[in-house]
């Protein structure tokens, strides 16, 4: 079965979604991730939330005034994510790797916590990085914010205390750097 199909599946499946919480329970930007794209986003950027899951960067996006298209592989996080950003965003299925947006499309393209762990073999990470730079405006922001710790937490089945996660980030962040310099 190709990984694509696999990951699919998995995030469409009803158990999936009543782990992962109700739609909208985070919806804030990661201190990261809102220190990154402080003032980068001007008010009205057309903003492309690539493997937006749930809404979380979707809902933070637009309570920045950004108009926002957010899209995921999942038609069942699409489905949890629509109550959770109302009318407020665009809401389109589709796969990363190849963007149904005409080139340019976008002043920004975000995708958080989905390369990693949700994209292989490499070759599919650089599909999605080369469909990312295709719809990106000239001069536009692409943001990838490759956090390992979703991955974790799946793993452990549950969330860990917060210097804990802060101090596993690091570690893992730092193994995913060594090994993709020795085998890229």
């Amino acid at each position: 079965m190709d990984p694509v199909d696999r990951v699919r599946e998995e995030f469409d499946r009803a158990e999936v979604a009543a782990r992962l919480g109700r739609p909208g329970d985070e919806t804030e930007l990661w201190d990261v991730e809102r220190r990154a794209l402080e003032g980068r986003l001007a008010p009205g950027s057309l903003v492309l939330d690539v493997g937006c899951g749930e809404g979380r960067e979707a809902i933070a996006l637009l309570r920045r005034d950004c108009r926002v298209v957010a899209g995921d592989l999942s038609q069942g996080m699409i489905d949890r994510a629509r109550p959770a950003v109302g009318g407020g965003a665009r809401l389109v299925r589709f796969d990363a790797r190849r963007l149904p947006f005409r080139p340019g499309a976008f002043d920004a393209v975000v995708l958080t916590n989905m390369l990693l762990q949700y994209v292989w073999p490499r070759a599919a990470r650089v599909e999605v990085a080369r469909e990312a730079r295709r719809v990106l405006a000239p001069n536009g922001l692409a943001f990838f914010h490759l956090s390992i710790w979703p991955l974790a937490e799946d793993l452990l089945g549950c969330r860990a205390p917060i210097p804990v996660r802060r101090g596993l980030r690091l570690l893992f962040g730092v193994t995913i750097l060594a090994v993709n310099l020795l085998t890229d």
